[in-house]
């Protein structure tokens, strides 16, 4: 119980498996045991991903706000730009409508480096601009990101490069080039799961529900609490005319969702699909 990685360790495992309450249990757990930033700046990582998880912008930004606050203490800029150019505050803006203020907060972020670092930052500005079906602007920051990665040798973000190849060629209706992309980006880190979704997405829309069936299950056979995945697989029994399989899906991510805010989008798609599902019986 003192040691506080252990405790967060269990914390994203109940996280993945729904218990929620568990999770923050065992947050707390890791709290009290921290004994640096560090420590800390671990702790508000997960309630990042835990509240974004549960489609909870609001608390979100407190969530970063504490995480900004404990990196300043012990955090180099051009690390600080890497991990806070993350954040799911600022990836998934759109998602709750926050795009404006995300981009906002990313340009003064960007203010504080001088080239290439600031080039660090395209990781967030593509996933913004994807995000909002953006595919020429997705474009010019895949190719920023492109520059700085050869200029600082950050490798390690070629998955990001990846992400965004795959929804641009997704955009442009190339399916197979996406999916090519994303399974590079799969083969990379094979515990990732929103690649794994777009990649179902793309194999319905090739016209093999059976395939984007058996990549959803896989993700949700390791993290049955991941609502876009249940959501997508909703879609997938939707098209297949399993009505009543789709309409458990949905509940279960709307479940999940049970908190989200008023503004959250994916939250709001699913509970108007459901509400035309259950009209249909």
């Amino acid at each position: 119980p003192d040691e506080g990685s252990i405790s967060l360790a269990l914390a994203r495992l109940e996280m993945d498996l729904g218990d929620f309450d568990g999770a923050v249990r065992y947050r707390e757990q890791a709290l009290a045991a921290s004994r640096s930033p560090q420590d800390r700046f671990a702790v508000y990582g997960f309630d990042e991903a835990l509240h974004y998880r549960q489609g909870r912008f609001d608390e979100l930004e407190k969530d970063y706000e504490r995480r900004v606050a404990a990196a300043t203490e012990f955090m180099d800029p051009v690390n600080m730009m890497l991990i806070l150019g993350r954040s799911d505050l600022l990836q998934y803006a759109p998602e709750a409508g926050r795009e404006a203020s995300a981009l906002r907060e990313l340009n003064r972020i960007s203010e504080q480096a001088s080239p290439p670092f600031d080039g660090l930052l395209a990781f967030a500005y593509l996933q913004i601009h994807q995000g909002l079906g953006n595919k020429d602007e997705t474009r010019v920051w895949i190719d920023r990101l492109d520059t700085a990665i050869d200029a600082l040798g950050f490798e390690i973000l070629d998955f990001v490069v990846r992400l965004g190849n795959g929804r641009v060629a997704e955009m442009e209706g190339d399916c197979s080039e996406a999916i090519a992309n994303y399974g590079r980006v799969v083969e990379i880190n094979p515990s990732t799961r929103t690649p794994r979704v777009w990649i179902a997405r793309c194999q319905l829309a090739l016209g093999d529900p059976a395939a984007a069936e058996t990549t959803l299950t896989e993700v949700l056979r390791v993290t049955p609490a991941f609502p876009k995945a249940r959501y997508q697989l909703a879609i997938v029994y939707q098209a297949m005319g399993r009505t009543d399989e789709a309409i458990e899906q949905l509940r279960a991510a709307l479940n999940i969702w049970k908190d989200a805010d008023s503004e959250y989008i994916p939250a709001q798609e699913a509970r108007a699909r459901l509400v035309e599902l259950e009209a249909s019986l």
